[in-house]
C-alpha cells in the first residue's frame, strides 16, 4: 500500500498487435517535438479545467527529469527518494510480440486517460486516497508546470517496454491538503 507521502500505484497496459520487425521499430518522439508538448497540455489542462485547477505550463527542466525517469525502467517512483521536489506519474505498457510499432500519440492519450481514470473512485473513499494518486496529481490545484517524456524498448526484457512519464511542481499529494487542492468537478 502506498503512503500519503510515496508515489502512485504503477499501471500496466498489454496490447496484442502485429507489427514490423524489431529493427523498423519506431521511436517515440522526444519531450521536445511541438506535438507532443501539445498534447500533453491540452488534455491535461482540459482535465484540470474540469476541476478548475489552473493550467499547467511546460517545463523543460521537468521533461528532462521525466527523460530520466523513464529509461530507468522501473515502476518505482523518483519522488520516493527523499527531497525529491516534483510529483510524479508513471504509465508503462508492452506491446506483444516486441516488434509491435505503437502509435505513441494514442498510447500518450491512454496514459494521461487511465492516470484521469482514477476519478471514478475518488469520491467514493473517504480520506485514503491512495488509490487515485495519479488522477490527484493530475488536477492537484497548486501543481504549476509539467514535463513529460517516454521511454521505449531500454529495458532489455523480452517484450517491448514502453514507459511514459510527467512530472509535476509543485509536487501534489501532500497529507492534509486534498481538499483545497482536488475540486469537485
Amino acid at each position: 500500500m502506498a503512503s500519503p507521502f510515496s508515489g502512485h500505484e504503477h499501471e500496466h497496459e498489454h496490447a496484442m498487435v502485429q507489427g514490423p520487425p524489431l529493427e523498423k521499430r519506431a521511436v517515440p518522439p522526444p519531450p521536445t517535438d511541438a506535438t507532443f508538448k501539445n498534447t500533453v497540455l491540452a488534455r491535461v489542462n482540459a482535465y484540470r479545467a474540469l476541476h478548475s485547477a489552473p493550467a499547467v505550463t511546460w517545463d523543460n527542466a521537468l521533461a528532462q527529469a521525466a527523460k530520466t525517469a523513464a529509461t530507468r525502467c522501473s515502476p518505482v517512483h523518483t519522488e520516493n527518494k527523499p527531497n525529491n521536489p516534483y510529483g510524479e506519474n508513471i504509465y508503462s505498457f508492452y506491446l506483444t510480440p516486441p516488434s509491435t510499432v505503437p502509435n505513441f500519440t494514442l498510447w500518450l492519450k491512454k496514459g494521461l486517460d487511465w492516470w484521469y481514470g482514477e476519478v471514478r473512485d475518488y469520491y467514493s473513499w473517504a480520506t485514503d486516497h491512495s488509490g487515485q494518486y495519479h488522477f490527484t496529481q493530475l488536477v492537484w490545484k497548486a501543481t504549476t508546470k509539467i514535463g513529460c517524456s517516454w521511454s521505449a524498448n531500454q529495458c532489455a526484457t523480452a517484450h517491448g517496454d514502453y514507459y511514459l512519464v510527467c512530472e509535476f511542481q509543485p509536487k501534489g499529494n501532500i497529507a492534509g491538503q486534498f481538499g483545497g487542492n482536488v475540486l469537485d468537478a
